[in-house]
């Protein structure tokens, strides 16, 4: 039985692509998911993380950290605490979307620009076009 030839302007999707369309797909589903439930458990524990205040947001702490290391120390710090809030509460929830998103559209672009590889039982074109010798 003959395959038909798919018509002009359409090609067929390699396994390769189809293979990186599904993992694509599968980041987007896992990566919503794993979000949906890190914004449920920080909605969860809001309520008890703000009764604790934190010790290292004080003036005094900040007035000693510039004593003891400059501006530069307290800029550190200042960015330190920005990166470790990004791996708390709806901060982890909104980062895990954001790069759940980039690796799904990473996946698809690698998918839909890869190229179209022989495959591999079979033999280049150019060795085939040697004469043997």
């Amino acid at each position: 039985m003959s395959e038909t030839p798919p018509e002009p302007g359409t090609q067929r999707l390699t396994r390769g692509q189809i293979g990186f369309y599904l993992a694509g797909y599968l980041v987007l589903v896992a990566g919503s998911i794993g979000s949906a439930w890190a914004y449920r458990l920080a909605l969860a524990n809001e309520a008890r993380d703000a009764a604790g205040a934190g010790i290292f947001v004080t003036k005094a702490y900040r007035y000693r950290l510039e004593v003891l290391g400059g501006k530069g120390n307290v800029l550190a710090s200042d960015i330190q605490d920005w990166f470790m809030g990004l791996f708390e509460g709806k901060h982890l929830a909104y980062t895990l979307a954001v790069l759940t998103l980039l690796g799904a559209v990473v996946c698809f672009f690698i998918a839909l620009h890869l190229p179209d590889f022989p495959p591999p039982h079979e033999e280049p074109p150019e060795a085939r076009d040697k004469p043997a010798g």
